[in-house]
């Protein structure tokens, strides 16, 4: 099912509940790859304290030429703008043949945002999509929601379990998604969550 790029459904902005109160005009769509550019600055520039990688190109979170290939297949880019500025991100990934479930990846505020409420609101209009995306396919898992956290960052995870995400039990080691230990600067595994939206 193709979704086109354009502003939201209606159905996903009432699911998401007012937009942050600093922030009366903000608006989401889906990206475009027009976006590309300054959806891979902003993921950057939010996960520019990710120093547990020890080879510097990795320290940039991802690339254009990854966003782009990203925009490709199925899975969606939601941005949050106000006015000309280009404010926040988050990647759903769609559900595949292989796993049954949507997954939450690459959530970014522009750091000029930050402490505005726009990560949770964010948080929420994906949601709303997911569900908007499971009416469109049923049974295909879009609302079984997950997602990887890596266990140096405890603050996530206290606030992924208050927007309703529960730990799996199942960790994940690097080398499981083909990175090398030798990588790392600390010793560190992702930690799986899950919630079930309604």
């Amino acid at each position: 099912m193709t979704v086109s790029a354009s502003a939201l459904p209606q159905q996903v902005l009432a699911y998401a509940g007012p937009v942050p109160a600093k922030l009366p005009n903000l608006r989401g769509r889906l990206g475009t790859p027009d976006d590309v550019p300054v959806l891979s600055y902003i993921i950057n520039l939010a996960y520019r304290d990710s120093t547990w990688f020890k080879t510097p190109a990795i320290h940039n979170r991802t690339s254009q030429n990854e966003v782009a290939e990203y925009m490709t297949g199925r899975d969606l880019f939601i941005v949050l703008e106000d006015g000309d500025a280009t404010v926040a991100t988050v990647k759903l990934v769609a559900p595949t043949d292989e796993q049954a479930c949507s997954v939450m990846s690459l959530l970014a505020v522009h750091p000029t945002f930050a402490k505005m409420g726009v990560a949770k609101y964010l948080f929420k209009v994906m949601c709303g999509m997911a569900v908007y995306m499971d009416g469109l396919e049923p049974g295909a898992g879009w609302s079984r929601l997950t997602c990887e956290v890596i266990n140096l960052q405890p603050h996530l995870l206290s606030i992924y379990r208050s927007w309703g995400f529960e730990e799996t039990g199942v960790t994940m080691q690097w080398h499981q998604m083909g990175y090398d230990s030798k990588l790392f600067t600390h010793e560190c595994h992702l930690i799986c969550m899950e919630q079930k939206l309604k």
